[in-house]
């Protein structure tokens, strides 16, 4: 909810200066880029000029909430309520902050004081809502603690008494370092299950083990360890990934690694990645027929998992016709320019537009154009708008529902944005979106789905109340 009106809150400031303006329009575009210091910054300057202004104190509000920050965000939120005690949005918001803590009374009691001030608001509807889910699961929670509370006595006693925990991270480092074959394997397969704090701890040693180990004859421990790497942001990090990604033959490796940089969004990492992106290969022969969807199920998702072969997922092989299967370095060759494709438009850098056209070429499967079609939308470019509402409702397949469903809040996410440029317009197409949209919210069966539809409805009510 919060993400989606933070754009839309603009409407209502529209009677400040202009350097005001100016400075909360550059806080925003900080904020939804990730940096959080520098939207701070911005906004704070902007306070110094408007300090009566409660939208700028949502907004540093949002910037906290966003950093991990959660005292100073509630402490901006309730300036923000304090100034403008009439505006349900900022009730909601610091509910939501409330619920993240587990605060479950002090929500409540935000939930009351909106559906007191606007009933029959989009705010208020919501926040009846999520008072009634809460109530029901405080009713479950009592029996199920019950239950818990027999289910754990019976394992113990299964289990003798005690249950298994996992070893101290040096232990396992040690392991990885000195062990077996199959020692090392089992060690950085659970590696990744560790904290990013735990991790940060060992990190030096991981990075080294990544340099000094092969992806040959299985590299399944580098593998493991790059994704435990990826859950630390720190700059050596990001060197050592970008150099595997650049100088490792084994293309699950750089499949690996693709997943473990997606969330390091810095102007060298999406340098690489739009060069990693230039680099792929055509196929080696054209298709004789483009219509085999031997990948008919998306990618974004697959992930080599620390526990499992670092072979291609099982639901990727057994629909691979046998006399057709294009062989495992074309497959990787594609997963790898897909992921690269759909990783660069989520990071929102709109000069990688004309890098993911030229990289698209060398995909061009029908069953994996969506990703494509996602990255180019979360850039501003709407131009396969239909394909995306025609996307929204199809029927789900039968398998891979998951990866479904995130596909769908992607295509959601675009249709934010599109709906934003387009606020004003009254035509027949944003009709559609806005009622499709509203469908979802209220009669898909996937509660993810219904969240994040019901977050961009959030967005609609409020640039319609402020248009």
């Amino acid at each position: 909810m919060r993400k989606i009106i933070l754009l839309l809150l603009m409407m209502s400031i529209i009677g400040l200066g202009k350097g005001v303006i100016d400075l909360i329009n550059e806080g925003i575009i900080y904020l939804k880029a990730g940096d959080y210091v520098k939207a701070i910054e911005k906004l704070e300057e902007a306070k110094q000029k408007s300090p009566q202004n409660s939208d700028i104190y949502y907004y540093i509000g949002e910037a906290y909430f966003r950093s991990g920050n959660l005292d100073e965000a509630i402490s901006n939120y309730q300036k923000a309520i304090e100034i403008s005690p009439e505006k349900p949005s900022y009730y909601y918001s610091l509910a939501m902050v409330y619920l993240s803590q587990n605060k479950k009374k002090e929500a409540m009691e935000l939930f009351d004081k909106i559906i007191q001030l606007s009933p029959l608001s989009i705010y208020g509807k919501e926040a009846a809502k999520l008072k009634k889910e809460l109530e029901y699961k405080e009713t479950q929670a009592a029996l199920l603690k019950k239950w818990e509370k027999a289910a754990t006595m019976e394992e113990l006693k299964l289990e003798g008494g005690t249950k298994e925990q996992k070893p101290p991270i040096q232990s396992v480092i040690r392991k990885i370092k000195f062990g077996t074959k199959d020692e090392r394997i089992t060690a950085s397969a659970l590696l990744p299950s560790y904290s990013s704090t735990q991790i940060l701890e060992v990190i030096d040693e991981v990075l080294l083990a990544i340099k000094n180990e092969t992806s040959w004859p299985s590299g399944k421990v580098k593998r493991n360890l790059i994704m435990a790497a990826g859950k630390v942001n720190t700059p050596e990090v990001i060197t050592t990934l970008l150099e595997v990604l650049q100088s490792d033959d084994d293309s699950r490796t750089r499949i690996v690694t693709l997943d473990a940089l997606r969330n390091f969004r810095t102007e060298e990492v999406i340098s690489k990645l739009r060069d990693a992106l230039s680099s792929v290969p055509y196929p080696a022969q054209k298709r004789q027929d483009p219509g085999i969807e031997f990948l008919r199920y998306p990618v974004i998702g697959i992930f080599f998992k620390p526990d499992s072969s670092p072979e291609q997922p099982d639901f990727i092989l057994k629909l691979i016709p046998p006399q057709k299967d294009p062989g495992e370095e074309e497959r990787n060759r594609i997963i790898f320019a897909t992921k690269l494709i759909y990783i660069l438009g989520n990071m929102k850098d709109k000069e990688s537009l004309s890098d993911i056209e030229s990289g698209w070429s060398k995909v061009d499967l029908p069953a994996l154009r969506i990703y494509y079609n996602i990255a180019r939308g979360k850039l501003g470019d709407f131009s396969s708008r239909d394909e995306m509402i025609q996307r929204l409702m199809d029927t789900f397949p039968t398998e891979n529902v998951e990866e479904e469903i995130n596909i769908r809040k992607n295509i959601l996410e675009v249709m934010e944005d599109y709906l934003r440029e387009n606020k004003e317009e009254a035509d027949e197409n944003v009709k559609k979106i806005k009622g499709l949209i509203e469908y979802i919210a209220g009669d898909s069966r996937y509660p993810e789905l219904q969240k994040k539809a019901r977050a961009v409805i959030s967005s609609l009510g409020i640039a319609t109340a402020t248009q």
